[in-house]
C-alpha cells in the first residue's frame, strides 16, 4: 500500500498476525528497515516465522517507492526525515504508543540513530548489522564534494543498473551474490523489484543510489546516537558476515551499550548466516527474539505463537 510521506509516494508492506504489546497492555508498533538496494519484502520470512503484525516500508527510491525529483539527492538524515513522518502516521493508525524497531544494514543503521534521537517512542531495537558502515576522513570532504558535484549534475549521465536478457538471467545474478539465498528466496525477493524495457531486465531502485554521497559516514556522530539509546536492544550479526572485519568493532560495541551494566544491550552471533542473516537463519533468529523478548519485562503480553 502506497502512502505519501514528505511528498513522496511510500510503499509499505503490511503483514497480518499477532499484535505485540507492552507490559501495560498496550499495543507496540512493529516497524521493519530494509537494508541498501533492497525493499520490505526482505523482512517476509522472518516475520512469518515471528507470527506478527508488522509494517516495512520500501525506503524512498528503493522498491515500489517513488524516486525523489531530478534536481534533489538522497541525503542519508532524510530517510530519518521519512521514519519519523511514518512512525507517526503508523502510530496513529495502529492506536498504538510505541515501536519496536526491526532494522537490517542501512535499515538497522537508521533505525539506531532514530533510537537516539527518540528514545522515548522506542520500546525496543533489533538491530541486524545495522552498525558496519566503515568510517570516513573528514579531509576527503572537498575531493566527495568534487565527485557528488560532477556526477549529479545530471541525472541521465549516472550509470543506470546492468540489462540482463532474461528474468531468470538477472535473479540468477542474486544468486551469485548471495549464494546463501535459496532458489525460492530470490524469486520472491528478485521478482517484484525488476523491471523491463526495451534493453532487458533491471532493478527499480533509483540509480542514483550507486552515486556517492557528499556527506561521509562520521563514526562519532553515529556514536552520540548510540549512547542516547534508553530501549533495549538485541544486536545479531552472522558468523560469515564482513561486519567481523571492521577496525573499531569494540568502540561501536561499547557505544551501543555491550556489556555496559546500565544498559540493556545484548549481541548474538549467528551461526551458518552472511550479512543477510534475516534470510539465511530466520526461524532462528525469530527464535532469538522471542526469547530476547520474554526476558523482558518491558513486553509481558506476547503473543502465543
Amino acid at each position: 500500500m502506497h502512502h505519501s510521506v514528505n511528498g513522496l509516494k511510500l510503499y509499505f508492506h503490511d503483514t497480518p498476525g499477532n499484535v505485540l504489546r507492552n507490559a501495560q497492555g498496550q499495543k507496540v508498533l512493529v516497524f521493519c528497515l530494509h537494508g541498501y538496494l533492497d525493499h520490505g519484502g526482505t523482512f517476509q520470512y522472518l516475520l512469518k516465522d515471528l507470527c506478527w503484525q508488522a509494517v516495512a516500508w520500501d525506503a524512498r527510491g528503493f522498491g515500489q517507492s517513488a524516486w525523489i525529483p531530478a534536481y534533489d539527492y538522497y541525503h542519508f538524515y532524510d530517510y530519518l526525515r521519512d521514519l519519523h513522518a511514518s512512525l507517526q502516521m503508523q502510530l496513529q493508525a495502529t492506536q498504538s504508543n510505541q515501536v519496536l524497531l526491526i532494522g537490517h544494514s542501512m535499515g538497522g543503521m537508521i533505525a539506531s540513530l532514530y533510537a537516539g534521537v527518540y528514545p522515548e517512542r522506542v520500546a525496543g531495537l533489533i538491530n541486524l548489522e545495522g552498525w558496519m558502515i566503515p568510517d570516513s576522513d573528514p579531509h576527503q570532504v572537498p575531493t566527495r564534494l568534487r565527485q557528488w558535484l560532477d556526477q549529479c549534475g545530471e541525472r541521465d549521465a549516472i550509470q543506470a543498473f546492468a540489462r540482463h536478457p532474461s528474468r531468470e538471467a538477472a535473479l540468477a545474478r542474486m544468486q551469485r551474490q548471495d549464494p546463501l539465498l535459496t532458489n525460492a528466496q530470490i524469486k520472491t525477493l528478485g521478482e517484484p523489484v525488476l523491471q523491463q524495457d526495451e534493453s532487458g531486465y533491471f532493478w527499480r531502485h533509483d540509480p542514483l543510489h550507486r552515486t556517492r554521497s557528499p556527506q561521509p559516514f562520521r563514526l562519532d556522530q553515529a556514536q552520540a546516537c548510540w549512547r542516547a539509546i534508553t530501549a533495549p536492544q538485541l544486536l545479531l550479526y552472522g558468523e560469515q558476515s564482513p561486519i567481523l572485519k571492521l577496525p573499531d568493532w569494540e568502540q561501536r560495541m561499547q557505544s551501543l551499550g555491550v556489556d555496559a551494566p546500565q544498559r540493556d544491550t545484548t549481541l548474538v552471533e549467528v551461526a551458518q548466516a552472511g550479512h543477510n542473516l534475516h534470510l539465511h537463519q530466520s526461524k532462528t533468529i525469530a527464535q532469538e527474539i522471542k526469547s530476547w523478548l520474554r526476558a523482558r519485562p518491558q513486553f509481558k503480553h506476547l503473543p502465543l505463537a
